[in-house]
């Protein structure tokens, strides 16, 4: 979990994404792998991020479509529904997609090929 202040309004507000296969939240290492965090400041009291309400609420919006998706490939992928050969297809078609789409794109790109992995087995 990552707490922020909200800039407008000082209300503290939290952000997190759950592996579904290790439980533990990454929300800070997607936030961090894609520069969230280089141009806010910190909250002196709370050492608490300070972020724009418009900016936590794309960031709150991502990470719930985020988590959607992650949990549709967890359960196609481990629930024995594709055999080893087609889970390793699947893993390459996420890894193309990851390197050339928008992070802002990516939970539909990953929910598309998941359905499609879905329709052929």
């Amino acid at each position: 979990m990552q707490e922020f202040i909200i800039k407008e309004t000082g209300e503290k507000e939290e952000l997190s994404i759950i592996d579904p296969k290790s439980g533990c939240c990454w929300v800070s290492d997607l936030m961090g792998n894609h520069g969230a965090f280089n141009d806010l400041d910190t909250d002196e009291d709370t050492d608490l991020y300070v972020m724009p309400q418009e900016d936590f609420e794309w960031w709150k919006d991502l990470i719930k479509r985020y988590q959607r998706a992650d949990n549709i490939y967890h359960e196609l992928r481990n629930g024995n529904r594709l055999d080893d050969e087609t889970v390793e297809e699947l893993e390459t078609c996420i890894q193309d997609i990851g390197s050339g789409c928008d992070l802002e794109y990516y939970p539909e790109f990953l929910i598309n090929i998941c359905a499609d992995f879905e329709n052929e087995a």
